[in-house]
């Protein structure tokens, strides 16, 4: 077990599902690639709305070409084992977006924080 999860007790990590743009246009909504072979393709690029097409376009949604779940997923699995609480923070502010954050992360025994990348517009998720 790494030295670290032996003095930390929780985990979180931003962005694994949905993430905004700089300067908050769009605020949240723009999904990541679940894992490396999508990024950049025809079909991850056509879920993208046109506010985050036109943001990954002029270089302010850079964060689109990384998989952070595939990335994510065997860290919280390590800190699982080591019995940690583990977060998420995504950036989504659409309801059907909020719900797919809050249900994948719940899926994998995270406790979401779901709002728009400035963090001022917080959308409660119940525990």
């Amino acid at each position: 077990m790494p030295e670290f999860l032996q003095i930390v007790d929780g985990i979180s990590q931003e962005a694994i599902w949905f993430d905004g743009t700089v300067g908050d246009n769009p605020p949240g909504d723009c999904p990541l690639p679940r894992f490396t072979s999508e990024v950049r393709t025809q079909a991850y690029l056509a879920k993208l709305s046109p506010m985050c097409m036109q943001a990954y376009r002029e270089g302010r949604a850079d964060i689109l070409d990384y998989a952070h779940e595939e990335y994510v997923a065997p860290r919280y699995q390590m800190a699982r084992a080591a019995r940690l609480a583990l977060f998420t923070i995504e950036y989504a502010v659409q309801p059907a977006n909020i719900a797919e954050a809050v249900n994948r992360s719940r899926a994998l025994g995270i406790k979401p924080f779901v709002g728009a990348r400035s963090l001022a517009d917080y959308r409660p998720t119940a525990f």
